[in-house]
């Protein structure tokens, strides 16, 4: 869009300027993180058990979203609303440092290319949402473990969990998802930000009237196509993350580590459970992604805005 020719509003994010500094990126960012996180926490354990399930007990695979549900909620030890907020803590500590750098990098970037939504791009913002999030995953990777073995051991501590994992698997198991989160999240994050960067340039939301809602809608539409583009991924990341402890017993001795490899586990899910089991947790995926990726999105941009971002759509950092 050639300058003066939007509609300036108060309500316009996408404005930089270089009164803007990186260090209240990193703070909105983080922020971003953490409301997202807590507000889609408790539908991510029931995501978790219904894709960590290699069919160990039988019809625990065949169960469905609100089947699970219930059962999380009824478990004799623990059960309640808090046992679907098991390990949060965890992931929290994670976020905070993951998503600063997400957004920073995020940022960095379209500083780099110049990029300000003034016509359709999208090699450049799919390049922007696939450099940021490698970032972000190596930050977030071990604490991400950790949440999804507590998440499906509630019994379990933060550090109880992480002693058990170095003593049994060693140190490097923290980071054994790392390669396939990467693998996921690049096309994730390449779809979330090349959906959502080029909806809002055709859909211009600092045009049109409760700009707010537009913004949500855009990443909440690009965060749906990324669940359904990055399912199978998903539940390859979560069988070597959790490496099937929700069927195992909780007094058992060293466990086995049933999933090393992304060829393996491919190999392994599709020869026992067929290729229908690539697609678990997608409902679930869908429902986490479509808000979280709106909330995200919507509340990295207000909390820049609140911190003193510039309200006009077309400066660009000189």
């Amino acid at each position: 869009m050639a300058a003066g020719g939007s509609k300036k509003t108060d309500f316009d994010f996408e404005e930089r300027s270089d009164d803007f500094p990186f260090r209240k990126h990193v703070i909105a960012g983080s922020m971003a993180g953490v409301v997202e996180h807590l507000a889609m926490y408790p539908v991510d354990t029931i995501k978790t058990h219904i894709q960590a399930c290699g069919g160990g007990h039988e019809g625990e695979s065949s169960k469905s979203f609100l089947q699970t549900a219930r059962s999380l909620y009824r478990e004799p030890d623990g059960g309640g609303f808090l046992r679907f907020w098991k390990g949060a803590q965890a992931i929290l500590s994670g976020c905070l440092p993951a998503d600063a750098a997400y957004f920073t990098v995020y940022e960095a970037l379209k500083h780099l290319y110049g990029y300000n939504n003034d016509e359709i791009e999208l090699v450049k913002t799919a390049s922007m949402g696939a450099i940021a999030t490698i970032a972000h995953d190596f930050l977030i990777t071990p604490s991400d473990m950790i949440k999804q073995r507590l998440q499906l051991q509630p019994h379990l501590t933060a550090i109880a969990c992480l002693k058990s994992i170095v003593r049994d698997e060693g140190v490097t198991a923290l980071y054994r998802s790392y390669p396939v989160t990467v693998l996921m999240n690049i096309p994730f994050a390449t779809t979330v930000v090349c959906v959502n960067e080029n909806m809002k340039t055709w859909i211009q939301p600092w045009d049109r009237p409760y700009p707010y809602l537009w913004y949500f809608l855009c990443a909440g539409a690009a965060g749906a196509l990324a669940a359904i583009v990055t399912n199978p991924l998903d539940v390859i990341k979560t069988r070597l993350q959790t490496q099937d402890i929700g069927n195992q017993n909780r007094e058992g001795e060293q466990r086995e580590v049933k999933y090393k490899k992304l060829s393996q586990t491919i190999r392994l899910i599709k020869e026992r459970e067929g290729m229908r089991a690539f697609s678990k947790g997608i409902s679930a995926n869908i429902v986490i992604f479509t808000p979280s990726t709106a909330l995200t999105w919507g509340s990295y941009e207000l909390i820049k805005s609140l911190l003193g971002a510039e309200t006009h759509h077309n400066q660009l950092i000189e």
